[in-house]
């Protein structure tokens, strides 16, 4: 079962707003935890008026071989990704409540 914690998206867009990436990790609960890169997407864009298109060369899917176009190795992977990744996961573990379930609550 996957919670809206078990996945975590990271976008950097260039400075001209013409390209951007995206990163989603999926955290497995099961374990040690682990955050595992799920999709790399490249997008890319004729002007700025113009909505994203992903990019048919730069793809990366973790469950998808025929969906991937790049192996897990070329997937550009930068400190900041990661370290942004690991703090909204955090983030969002630590805005979790516990409390007793009840009937009609």
């Amino acid at each position: 079962m996957h919670n809206i914690t078990d996945y975590v998206q990271v976008v950097r867009t260039a400075p001209d707003e013409l390209s951007k990436k995206e990163w989603d990790f999926w955290f497995d609960t099961r374990g040690a935890g682990m955050l595992y890169l799920n999709t790399y997407t490249e997008f890319y864009r004729e002007t700025t008026r113009h909505k994203f298109k992903e990019s048919s060369y730069l793809r990366y899917d973790r469950l998808s071989d025929r969906r991937s176009t790049i192996t897990p190795e070329l997937v550009t992977l930068p400190d900041d990704v990661i370290r942004e990744a690991r703090k909204i996961l955090q983030e969002r573990v630590a805005n979790v409540h516990v409390g007793l379930w009840t009937r009609g609550a």
